[in-house]
């Protein structure tokens, strides 16, 4: 049994696709609806992760490991490799990927592409934007990638997030070493071709479920 991805487009699973790309890790992408936890393959998610959530990953063995940060490391580790731990680019890695997944994944993306966040809360929300970037944009001056020289699971991860940041209008434009950096993780052509059959698979998932107008303001090319 391969490697499966339970994954549905544009979610945070999108940024494991990035790295089994980047590391040349294979997967069978299992199609979910994050709505109703349907499995294309049969059954509910809820039967592989409690939570329900993707990304879920089930390894060849059985084994299914769970949360973003864990897979993206782990696929890593199935390519490359992680550096060491007396390698001060671990810590960098678990210091940049924890960071996209807690202060750009959860922290501003979950609560602004959320309906029932009313707009109050939102309005704070993108407030605590500009920090975040601006750190961003300060560490990624005179670099390419988060860590060390060369791709890791935390690009990935920021690569994702930097995708969906086109749909709810963060200003990335403003920062132009992250808009740098951003387009050249977003050019690679693995990575945009993953990324545009998403966004694609996404908008057909809304237009047929009575469309969500803010798909249609995301780019992938710009």
């Amino acid at each position: 049994m391969a490697h499966r991805l339970y994954h549905y487009p544009m979610a945070c699973s999108t940024a494991c696709r990035l790295a089994a790309a980047a590391f040349n890790v294979p997967l069978e992408i299992v199609r979910t609806d994050v709505f109703n936890k349907d499995v294309e393959t049969g059954g509910t998610l809820f039967a592989i992760n409690p939570l329900g959530l993707v990304a879920t990953l089930r390894q060849d063995n059985g084994t299914v490991l769970t949360e973003n940060t864990a897979i993206l490391l782990w696929l890593q580790g199935q390519g490359p490799g992680l550096p060491a731990m007396t390698d001060p680019d671990f810590f960098e890695l678990i210091r940049w990927t924890s960071f996209c997944a807690t202060e750009l994944h959860k922290g501003l993306l979950w609560p602004l592409l959320r309906a029932d966040v009313d707009a109050g809360y939102k309005a704070f929300i993108r407030g605590k934007a500009g920090p975040r970037l601006d750190l961003l944009d300060r560490h990624l001056t005179g670099r390419d990638t988060l860590v060390g020289g060369g791709l890791t699971a935390a690009d990935a991860y920021l690569a994702w997030f930097l995708s969906m940041a086109l749909v709810i209008g963060l200003d990335i434009a403003a920062r132009p070493q992250l808009m740098r950096a951003g387009q050249n993780l977003l050019a690679q052509p693995d990575w945009k071709a993953v990324i545009e059959a998403d966004m694609d698979a996404l908008r057909g998932d809304f237009a047929d479920k009575g469309a969500r107008a803010f798909i249609d303001t995301a780019s992938t090319d710009d």
